[in-house]
């Protein structure tokens, strides 16, 4: 009797989990698409009557307020869980960050090697460079605080809700992550980087600061590098 209690408990921990994962997910489509094309209806508008706003700043504001505000919202809403995820950090966890951040690290450079070797170019690599160049505090931002927490909450621990077995887990987070960022072979790059975050919240205990500090680093290194224009 309270072996079948305990299945049931469990069964029913995971059908709340999936429902919190799918509501999450859900939750930042809509609030992305919704404040998107809110902004753009305003301004849009204000720039074709009164001519203030440029273009320049039109595509900046509705780029980068929309990633702002899901940053705060997330944040706030899994404070909790981060601090829980900082405490619970061991030593051993600690080691397994350098050496995944390494690795990420590693990867983006080799597949970066072999994409200049059969002369590859990259439009997405193009896009990111000129947003550094024309808007460097607000993307470098983008990439250090939205990208890491974001991105983390949503593509490891909300998708993870949903797909509890880690091999069909770790696959499909690496193709959504490569697919959101990219549309070309550059693909392939943020795949391998989505699937070894991924491997970082599983092996660490689903530890979300884990994976959260494998991104922030593995993003520096390339904020860095374009900022000293390496």
């Amino acid at each position: 009797m309270i072996v079948n209690d305990i299945e049931i408990d469990g069964l029913e921990r995971r059908k709340a989990d999936r429902v919190t994962g799918l509501i999450t997910i859900c939750l930042w489509l809509g609030l992305f698409i919704g404040l998107k094309a809110a902004l753009v209806f305003l301004f849009r508008d204000i720039m074709n009557v009164t001519g203030t706003v440029s273009e320049d700043f039109f595509r900046s504001l509705t780029d980068y307020v929309p990633l702002a505000v899901l940053t705060i919202l997330f944040f706030v809403r899994y404070l909790d869980t981060i601090v829980e995820d900082i405490q619970r950090l061991t030593k051993k966890d600690a080691l397994f960050i350098a050496i995944m951040t390494f690795a990420a690290i590693s990867a983006s450079y080799l597949s970066g090697m072999v994409f200049e070797l059969f002369e590859i170019e990259l439009s997405n690599q193009e896009e990111v460079s000129g947003m550094m160049a024309a808007h460097f505090i607000p993307a470098a931002l983008m990439a250090l605080v939205y990208g890491p927490i974001v991105e983390e909450l949503l593509f490891r621990k909300a998708l993870n809700q949903l797909i509890t077995n880690n091999i069909i887990f770790v696959t499909i987070s690496a193709l959504l992550f490569g697919l959101i960022h990219a549309t070309d072979l550059a693909i392939v790059d943020y795949a391998i980087s989505g699937a070894l975050f991924a491997v970082v919240y599983i092996v660490t205990g689903r530890n979300i600061v884990a994976a959260i500090l494998v991104h922030f680093f593995s993003n520096l290194v390339g904020v860095a590098e374009l900022m000293l224009g390496l």
